[in-house]
């Protein structure tokens, strides 16, 4: 998951597929993908954001 966190937060489209479909893979729940990879990268974002990062 840490993978598709960086990838979220870098904006690597590339691995964020990689990672995704990784997750994917190893059948771990689709609810613990977007929430502790895609949400978690999201949230570090929106945190870059506010601070006009």
């Amino acid at each position: 998951m840490a993978d598709l966190k960086k990838a979220i937060e870098t904006w690597d489209i590339a691995l964020v597929q990689k990672a995704t479909q990784e997750a994917v893979d190893a059948e771990i729940p689709v609810s613990e993908i977007i929430g502790d990879g895609l949400g978690k990268g999201m949230e570090t974002i929106g945190v870059r954001f506010d601070k006009a990062e």
